[in-house]
């Protein structure tokens, strides 16, 4: 059907006609990661490497586990928030509390900020007593 329009209206009303299906998506994740021991710490960064200033409203990052419900709120910042080039936030689980689970690192409201894809940087970082592991996730689109 999409290309049966294309052909009659040209190609700006198809462009309009594709991008108004396309989701604008909500929350980022990082790459999970598989615990292997009971006591690691599980950090989350998010960083402003867009050059310019970025804000952001009710901005809330949260450790999930795959297998369940489990999760964890690591920030939560009910109000406006003004992150400047170069600037970042972190959150972090206690010691040992998603213990041999596969976890990830999710940003919550992410259509609450004023970034363009690709500007930010948001990781997670597993850390035991051996060992280090960080994922960064791709933008969303």
């Amino acid at each position: 059907m999409k290309s049966k329009l294309c052909l009659v209206f040209a190609i700006i009303p198809c462009v309009v006609l594709s991008s108004a299906n396309a989701a604008v998506p909500t929350t980022w994740r990082t790459p999970p990661i598989k615990l292997t021991s009971n006591q690691a710490t599980i950090s989350c960064d998010l960083l402003n490497n867009s050059g310019r200033s970025v804000s952001t409203n009710a901005l809330k990052i949260q450790v999930r586990a795959i297998a369940g419900s489990d999760s964890s709120i690591v920030v939560s910042i009910p109000g406006a928030l003004v992150l400047g080039d170069g600037q970042g936030i972190r959150g972090s689980t206690p010691l040992g509390l998603f213990p041999f689970n596969t976890v990830y690192c999710e940003l919550v409201n992410l259509n609450s900020m004023n970034a363009p894809p690709g500007s930010m940087l948001f990781t997670m970082t597993v850390t035991d007593d051996k060992q280090k592991a960080v994922t960064v996730a791709i933008p969303p689109r």
